[in-house]
């Protein structure tokens, strides 16, 4: 998990005017609500971060990641989040996925991201998060977890970070 495979593209930024404590408006840089980041292995698999801020709470983000299937008639990307099969080593990419969440971040200087989830299915993706995965995050730790069985018995799980420092 310390060897992270290159990845290319830089998070999105948008300008948006807040009030401070004293009614006066500013303009403040902020997180695009939707971040992608692209890398290859070294099998030439691609593969897409994603980040996705909630519509209803702006400190709140959804992470996926998953091998790259193109996109849709909307333009949507879209990825295939189940386990990293076709590669020979798994664990670059979760490394690349944790060094691309420690970068997204790093780069919150004014800390506004306060929550991170993640969406697993199976009890062994859940467990590999909750064991090698999370842990490795900056900042935060888990603060809960929601399972539920699917239609096929599977069991899904949401793991939710709380940012610590």
């Amino acid at each position: 998990l310390d060897d992270p495979y290159k990845y290319s593209g830089t998070f999105s930024y948008d300008e948006m005017e807040v009030d401070d404590d004293d009614g006066d408006k500013y303009f403040k840089t902020v997180f695009a609500p939707t971040q992608i980041i692209k890398f290859k292995t070294e099998e030439g698999v691609e593969y897409i971060w994603y980040a996705r801020q909630s519509y209803q709470n702006e400190n709140f983000w959804t992470i996926a990641f998953g091998t790259y299937q193109g996109q849709d008639d909307r333009g949507t990307h879209k990825l295939d989040i189940n386990l990293t099969k076709n590669t020979k080593n798994p664990f670059r990419v979760f490394a690349t996925v944790i060094d691309i969440i420690n970068r997204f971040i790093e780069l919150d200087e004014d800390q506004d991201i306060h929550y991170i989830q993640f969406d697993s299915e199976g009890d062994k993706r859940t467990n590999l998060y909750l064991k090698r995965v999370l842990p490795r995050i900056d900042h935060f730790k888990v603060d809960h977890i929601e399972t539920h069985k699917t239609m096929d018995n599977t069991n899904k799980s949401t793991v939710t970070l709380v940012r610590i420092s």
